[in-house]
């Protein structure tokens, strides 16, 4: 009996492990920015956001342009701009994408 509470007990922290990445929902931060967060134990959260944000922008018929990336444990916060393709902002950044740690 105790080793089937044992077995189901490791099977329970074991699917909790493998859960499916999930991604906030986009939120305004400014003029023509916004913010999102994903979430995964699988090491792919900056590439969730930046694809879920590009698709966002290109929905609004926009260009994408990251301006913040925050890699935290297990999640990815990302700050960017949808820009017009004739907007002066929307060129190569100097330095890149700031990255907090």
């Amino acid at each position: 009996m105790n080793k089937l509470i044992l077995l189901l007990l490791i099977l329970s922290v074991m699917t909790g492990c493998a859960s499916k990445p999930r991604i906030s929902d986009i939120s305004p931060f400014g003029p023509d920015t916004y913010k999102i967060k994903a979430f995964s134990n699988q090491g792919e959260e900056d590439k969730l956001a930046i694809e879920e944000a590009y698709k966002y922008c290109e929905s609004l018929g926009k260009h994408f342009m990251p301006v913040q990336g925050e890699d935290m444990y297990l999640q990815y916060s990302l700050i960017f701009s949808c820009l017009d393709e004739d907007d002066p902002a929307l060129k190569r950044p100097a330095k890149g994408i700031e990255l907090v740690k």
